[in-house]
């Protein structure tokens, strides 16, 4: 956006609307790079819960083990 244009917002919304706009505009972009960070952690848990999952699969299985 050209230094014009911008000028011609301000003048149509005042200041305090471009700035709220501005804002808006930077927290939507933020919530979208968190989101996309929080995808990749829930994929990274998904695969540490199924090992875990696993492993305690595993030891219930040796418990019964010992038991008989």
């Amino acid at each position: 956006m050209d230094l014009q244009t911008l000028s011609e917002v301000v003048g149509n919304i005042g200041l305090p609307g471009a700035i709220l706009i501005w804002l808006l505009w930077r927290f939507d972009k933020f919530l979208t790079f968190l989101c996309s960070k929080l995808s990749t952690y829930n994929d990274e848990f998904k695969d540490i819960f199924f090992a875990l999952n696993g492993i305690v699969q595993e030891l219930r299985e040796l418990k019964d083990n010992f038991k008989s």
